[in-house]
């Protein structure tokens, strides 16, 4: 099997200008995107949502270095085939080795079937580097991934005495933002392929990408609590991956302009997942600086099944998730949704602040929330919500649809914009939390009055009047 494996490989990363990796064709004839074209957000006075389409890309070029990996080997090895690897991490030091040599290699790291246990994050910080594995995934009639593999499998989990106090890789952070993922991405181009994560095994996830241009999550299984894909200021695809019984299937998080974050999320299949299936974050959690964008295309995905909690979602766009004391207060979303199934979820579709903070660490948050969305749904099929069908919130969604509890904790925003364009209905019946003036008062000085928000929602051109949600009976 790891003969045939390697030889598909080799085959997609062909010399051949006019060679084709092996795609899944899409019902509607079109091609999963695996490019990485670049991407710069849009100024949000732009009426038009900036994302890029979804094409299939030439062939990488032939690699000049292939180590191997194999759970067998005999310590010691030097990464060829017939010696290969014991351990992902020695060959990860040895494509930094190699690439320090000769910059312009292209180094592919070849694991072959079983289950490595890893000790701490495998950061993969060499350019252009591509890491993949066995597996083969067995496709349903929408061309989308099943749990069924077809053949061996390539496994990472977290050692027992794996440290889960650890902070992330290169994230100023909070304690929010501890438990690093058992694969960080921190290079540009680097493609991670045909592996199963062990999400459970590891309080952070599965594989993060931070300030990463190019990166590339394919053809991957991801099970088990945690979050199973987390990028923040990186531009990429996420393509073709199976999540199970995850928390969230992945946390898109936002960029700036020297970093952007511009991401494809595209003919994935999030089942059971507790929190959500996949969650757009305007700003960039963590990271030390202003990061304040996100341009995002979500297409051609199965999100379904999360009702873990009241406020489960299958997708959920939030403004704001800068925690004090960060000063940043503004942000800004452009996504397109479009042609998934989204179904079965507590709530399928959600569009809120996020986390506006009006108290954070028993002291007064005096940060006045702001922000744009500017949301295109297409061809969605939404259906069988056991909560509600949608939720649409200039406060935090949990507020909204628990004031008496909740907005103490959570301001709404200011002069923030909802821009939504959505023909074919997918929010019909949406709950709206849209008061004209602040529904709390309290002892900060920002709670002092019900102040005017003059925030704006529109619909397909249509102005939504302001409104609060109204509890389910």
């Amino acid at each position: 099997m790891r003969i045939i494996a390697l030889a598909l490989l080799l085959s997609a990363c062909s010399s051949d200008d006019n060679a084709k990796p092996d795609a899944a064709v899409l019902p509607d004839a079109r091609v999963v995107d695996v490019a990485v074209p670049d991407v710069s957000v849009p100024d949000v006075s732009l009426p038009d949502v900036a994302v890029p389409d979804a094409v299939m890309p030439d062939a990488m070029p032939l690699p000049t270095l292939v180590l191997h990996v194999e759970v067998a080997a005999v310590p010691g090895g030097d990464g060829s085939e017939n010696k290969p690897f014991a351990s992902p991490v020695d060959a990860v030091a040895a494509a930094r080795v190699a690439a320090a040599d000769d910059p312009s290699r292209s180094i592919v790291i070849f694991l072959g079937a079983g289950t490595y246990t890893l000790d701490e994050t495998l950061v993969l910080d060499v350019p252009g580097l591509g890491v993949f594995g066995v597996n083969e995934q067995v496709l349903d009639g929408q061309r989308l991934p099943t749990a069924a593999l077809a053949g061996d499998e390539t496994r990472l989990v977290a050692a027992a005495t794996w440290d889960k106090t650890l902070p992330r890789y290169d994230l100023t952070t909070v304690a929010a933002f501890l438990n690093p993922s058992l694969v960080t991405i921190a290079a540009p181009r680097v493609t991670v392929e045909a592996i199963t994560f062990d999400t459970a095994s590891v309080a952070g996830g599965g594989v993060e990408a931070i300030r990463s241009d190019s990166f590339a999550i394919r053809r991957s299984s991801f099970a088990g609590t945690g979050t199973a894909v987390d990028t923040v200021a990186s531009t990429g695809v996420i393509v073709s991956n199976y999540f199970d019984a995850v928390t969230v299937g992945a946390i898109i998080a936002g960029g700036n302009d020297a970093e952007p974050s511009g991401v494809n999320f595209t003919s994935n299949r999030v089942v059971d997942p507790m929190m959500g299936g996949v969650l757009l974050n305007a700003t960039g959690s963590g990271l030390v600086g202003v990061y304040d964008s996100l341009t995002a295309y979500v297409t051609l995905n199965d999100l379904e099944g999360a009702i873990g909690s009241p406020n489960s979602f299958g997708i959920r766009m939030m403004m704001t998730r800068r925690d004090a004391p960060d000063t940043q207060a503004s942000s800004k979303l452009i996504a397109n949704i479009d042609d998934n199934t989204i179904a079965g979820n507590t709530i399928n579709i959600i569009i809120d602040a996020g986390f506006p903070f009006r108290v954070a660490n028993m002291t007064c948050d005096d940060r006045v929330f702001t922000g744009t969305f500017a949301l295109e749904f297409h061809g969605n099929l939404v259906s069988g919500a056991t909560g509600r069908p949608a939720l649409i919130s200039t406060t935090r969604g949990a507020a909204a649809l628990a004031p008496a509890t909740q907005l103490a904790s959570w301001q709404y925003l200011h002069g923030a914009v909802f821009d939504i364009l959505d023909p074919d209905d997918a929010l019909a019946g949406a709950s709206i939390e849209h008061p004209a003036t602040d529904r709390y008062t309290g002892t900060c000085a920002n709670d002092a009055t019900a102040e005017d928000l003059g925030n704006r929602i529109t619909i397909d051109g249509t102005d939504v009047t302001n409104q609060v949600v109204v509890a389910l009976p």
